[in-house]
Parts: C-alpha cells; structure tokens; sequence
C-alpha cells in the first residue's frame, strides 16, 4: 500500500500557495493545488493529469480498496455476502 507524508504535503502545499500566488492563480481555489489535482485524478482514473512527486496520492485514490470505490469491489462485496451467510 502507499503511504504518504503529512509533513512532506503540508511543506508542498505551502509552496504550491505562494507559486500560485506569484503566478496570479486563484489561491482559494483548491483545483489548482498539485495534491487535489493528484486525488481527484486518483478518483477519474486518470494518472496522466498527476504531478509525478503526488503518484503516491493518486495509487491511493484510484485504488479498489479506498472509501469511494470499495463499496463496488467485488472482493469486499464477496467477503461481506459470505460473512452474513
């Protein structure tokens, strides 16, 4: 499983704030921040839109196993029927 650290993205997330801030981007809006670009490209499936340093983010959320998609997986669902039969 990936992992992540809060620290790293906290550092990144500052920086990402002040680049965005020189380059006259909207700093309120989240979807120009690397770490929710790389999330929401984890949730779309579509790892060419992620920034390589946020991979670990996106092999997090495009997983089978995270909060959105593990209510469709097939291997939780077959636990589950055989757990309540």
């Amino acid at each position: 499983m990936s992992s992540i650290s809060f620290s790293g993205t906290v550092i990144d997330v500052l920086f990402n704030l002040i680049s965005n801030a020189i380059n006259g981007k909207d700093i309120h809006d989240f979807a120009n921040y690397d770490v929710v670009v790389a999330i929401m490209a984890g949730l779309e499936k579509k790892p060419e839109k992620v920034p390589f340093k946020y991979m670990d983010y996106y092999n997090i959320y495009s997983n089978g196993y995270n909060h959105d998609f593990i209510r469709t997986n097939s291997d939780t669902i077959s636990l589950l029927l055989a757990l309540l039969n």
